[in-house]
């Protein structure tokens, strides 16, 4: 169990985080740094669901190339999951059609989420959160939206105390909190 949150700052470059919460089963938790998220690039992933799912995405998947034709939107949206679905299936124990995993996209100012049956959805807001926190972690993303700006050193702080207030709340979101950052540009 987990959560991951992210938010687009006014320079639009993409900020996410993660707490440090592995669960394995009903009983064990454990705490893992720099597990639940991944820069590829221009792109930002962020995990929730099975660990495996997370292990084999950070371990053996390459983002294709986005068409010079086809749209930053269709690119995330299409064909990016069917990627993903081709590097899970092949490195998977026992391949399923679902992963029970949910990934958030940042890319290019963006959000999209890429839910467990492979089904890719754009973000409309410009901050979303997956994982067993993410409805705490949403009411504090929109309340901290809602009265502040949107400042690069103010989304980090937005971030972290997100983070801070879902642990309290939800037993299986643990600190320390784990950062990525990726610019528009790069």
């Amino acid at each position: 169990m987990t959560v991951v949150c992210a938010m687009v700052d006014d320079h639009n470059s993409v900020w996410m985080a993660s707490d440090s919460c592995i669960s394995y089963g009903n009983n064990l938790q454990t705490t893992h740094k720099d597990v639940k998220m991944k820069e590829f690039g221009n792109m930002l992933f962020g995990f929730s669901g099975d660990v495996r799912f997370i292990q084999i995405i950070c371990n053996h998947f390459k983002p294709p190339k986005k068409p010079r034709k086809m749209s930053d939107e269709d690119y995330v949206l299409k064909l990016l999951p069917i990627e993903m679905k081709k590097c899970y299936m092949k490195h998977v124990f026992h391949p399923l059609d679902a992963t029970n995993s949910t990934t958030l996209v940042g890319y290019k100012g963006k959000l999209y989420m890429i839910v467990e049956n492979w089904a890719a959805l754009k973000v409309e807001d410009k901050f979303h959160a997956i994982g067993s926190g993410d409805r705490i972690a949403l009411g504090a993303l929109c309340a901290y939206s809602t009265l502040h700006n949107g400042a690069p050193e103010e989304v980090k702080k937005y971030l972290n105390n997100t983070i801070l207030h879902t642990s309290k709340y939800i037993s299986n979101v643990r600190l320390p909190v784990t950062m990525l950052k990726v610019d528009i540009n790069e």
